[in-house]
Parts: structure tokens; sequence; C-alpha cells
């Protein structure tokens, strides 16, 4: 994708005489044949909150338009954004769509850098986030819809969860499991406990436990074995495949054996 793609027409078509604007809602001339009603379509609207978004294909590609004959280029998708129009970042110089929504200022489509091909539930899970991170910009004050469809332009997949899903935290002296989140929301982290009870928290009020020897991140154990998110314990080939309750009393970060696990707690390198 180029940076003059931006300011390509919405819903443009490809014929004789180069690219034309088109009115919202028509076809070009690369819109699939239609898909089952459960598939997502290229032109399918979301809507969330005051915002509604759909991604479609105008041939566009990494540099330009997409050349099918270059085995490196790959078809993009161009996402649209409508708002309404008693929202501030409505463009009321325009005509609304189906009386109730406007372009939005500034600028209302990008090509971005997701795939055309990619699935369904990719398709799904990239225009959530789109519209959760529009929402969240317009709800914070912070910037402006050209600014929210900059930052998503250069997505090349739906952002992930801040915290791996299946990790295991530790919320308010409870352990707890990462589940999806229904909105994407790089702050927050949606947790679950063992009855399956959900919670949405700051990603900030949470601490990660380690899976492989039990730490909880920001305390010592944790710091005094683990660099760069790896846990030292992994380290030894000795304890490979030796379940953490049958090692030994050894320091897993200089490999000192102890008579007990009581004199390895005291030992500097780590807190056990």
């Amino acid at each position: 994708m180029t940076s003059n793609q931006s300011n390509k027409p919405v819903n443009v078509e490809k014929g004789k005489q180069g690219f034309q604007p088109t009115k919202r809602g028509e076809t070009t001339t690369n819109t699939p044949l239609p898909a089952p009603a459960d598939e997502f379509r290229p032109g399918d609207w979301r809507e969330q909150g005051d915002f509604r978004a759909t991604l479609v294909e105008l041939g566009e590609g990494l540099n330009g338009e997409y050349d099918e004959n270059d085995p490196t280029d790959v078809e993009l998708y161009r996402i649209d954004v409508q708002v309404k129009g008693t929202h501030p970042w409505a463009d009321l110089d325009d005509d609304p769509e189906d009386g109730i929504w406007f372009n939005t200022t500034g600028e209302t489509s990008l090509c971005t850098n997701f795939a055309a091909s990619s699935s369904t539930e990719e398709s799904e899970a990239f225009l959530a986030a789109a519209l959760a991170h529009i929402t969240r910009r317009s709800d914070t004050g912070d910037g402006s819809a050209k600014g929210a469809l900059e930052d998503i332009a250069g997505w090349s997949e739906a952002p992930q969860s801040p915290i791996e899903v299946g990790a295991t935290v530790m919320w308010d002296d409870t352990e707890y499991k990462v589940v999806p989140p229904e909105i994407f929301n790089p702050e927050t982290v949606t947790i679950a406990n063992e009855d399956g009870v959900e919670t949405t928290v700051s990603v900030d009020d949470v601490s990660e436990v380690c899976d492989t020897c039990g730490a909880i991140e920001g305390t010592p154990a944790y710091d005094n074995h683990h660099d760069s998110q790896n846990c030292w314990a992994e380290t030894p080939s000795r304890f490979t495949g030796v379940p953490l309750t049958e090692r030994e009393p050894v320091c897993m970060r200089c490999e000192t054996t102890f008579e007990s696990f009581e004199a390895r707690a005291a030992h500097s390198c780590n807190d056990y």
C-alpha cells in the first residue's frame, strides 16, 4: 500500500477511463458472488454505537493497483466508515445514506494492510476491533476520525488481547484465566474465574502467572527467574520433562543444588 492510496475515492469502479468515483452501495467489477448468509461478504456493514464500518475490495495491492501476476503482491481490503449525523465527527455536507449515516470528517475510507483473502472469522474480528478502536478514540476525545482510520490502515490483522488468551493471571488475590474479549481494547483484559464468570478489568490491574514455575509477575521470584518473558526453569536440560514437584532444590538461574528447598529460598538468585 502506498501513501497516495489514502486519497482514492470511496467505492471506486475500475473502467476503461481509469478510476471513476461511484456512489456508495454500487457494486464494483471485482465484487464476489453472493456468499451464504452466515459468511462475511465485502460491503456488509457492521455497527457499534454511532459508527458502522465495512471492508471492500477495490483491487488495491501493496504498491498501488493489485498485480495478480506478481507473486509477492497481496490484494488488500479497504475500510469504509460512517457515523450517525448526531455525532460531531459526521460530515454534514454529504448526503446521508439510509437517512442517518454520514461520512466521517477528514477521512472516511482508507486502504488497509489486511489481506482481502482473509477468512470470514478474521474479517469479522478485524471489523469488530476497528469499530472498538474508533469508538474508544471518539469517547475519550482522542484525535479524530482521520487519526483513528490511519491507525487501522496499518493493521494486517485484528489486534490481539494484550495478554495471551489462556494465560493465568492474578487479580484481587485470585487466579483467573484470560478469555477472548467481546470487544477489543488494548487497555483491558477479559478474565474468567473457575466458574466461568467473566470480568473485564484494566490490564494494569492484573499480574501474569508463569505457567512453568508458578511465579507471579512483579514478585521477586518472577523478576529473578525470568528474562524477556522466558522462564529459567525451562533452561536446565536435566529438568526436561520432570514435573516441578519432582525436581531437586536447584536454583534455576545458576543451577546450584541445595540440601533443601528452604536453603534454595534463602539463595540470592531467587525468593521462592
